[in-house]
């Protein structure tokens, strides 16, 4: 397949589940319902799109009817989580390890980053971006 002019193969897809992602948290907290966004970024898979789709399949099948999976390029999986804050987000954490340590997916090669958003908070956007951030400042601490 061919890429675009200028950019990666999959930006597109990548750039409207974000942005899909977005909307939803925002709706959400303007609702009166708490979300947190994780994004697992898996080096592994980075340049292998087949590998990142089959793990948002099999991440898929571990969360809730509501929360949304999908994948936001290379190597990376975001989730949103509905209806959820940080220390339940961490609970939920915890078992996904389990489920990709389970699955063979080598955990030193895997980084988890969340943000979460509650009703009242001043900042609704930005949450797959905070999550990375997050990811990517928890990597540098090991």
């Amino acid at each position: 397949r061919a890429q675009p002019p200028g950019g990666r193969a999959g930006h597109g897809t990548r750039r409207g589940f974000e942005e899909m992602l977005e909307r939803m948290a925002r709706d959400a907290v303007q609702g009166g319902i708490p979300v947190t966004a994780v994004v697992i970024s898996f080096s592994d898979a980075a340049f292998r799109p087949d590998v990142t789709q089959a793990r948002v399949a099999r991440l898929r099948e571990h969360l809730r009817g509501g929360d949304l999976v999908g994948r936001l390029g290379e190597g990376d999986v975001g989730v949103l989580l509905h209806d959820t804050g940080a220390a339940q987000a961490n609970v939920l954490l915890g078992r996904l390890r389990r489920l990709l340590e389970h699955e063979g997916v080598p955990l030193p090669q895997v980084l988890i980053g969340m943000a979460s958003r509650s009703p009242g908070d001043a900042t609704t956007g930005a949450l797959a971006q905070e999550a990375r951030q997050q990811a990517r400042y928890h990597a540098s601490d090991n």
